[in-house]
């Protein structure tokens, strides 16, 4: 959970964020695939068995 917590503030305290247009009005940037990428590292941890479905990019 530390890591977790030590991830969000960096990712917190970054001025830049790649930004790529999905399609018209439908945005996703470096933070929305990074940060759901933790978020499902971090239910994986904890439910082995389970899966994750995301918007962005689970892989």
């Amino acid at each position: 959970m530390d890591s977790f917590i030590k991830f969000l503030q960096y990712l917190m305290t970054r001025k830049q964020y790649g930004i790529i247009e999905k399609s018209k009005f439908d945005y996703v940037t470096d933070v929305d695939k990074s940060l759901e990428q933790a978020i499902a590292q971090f239910i994986l941890e904890q439910y082995p068995g389970h899966k994750v479905i995301g918007e962005e990019s689970i892989q």
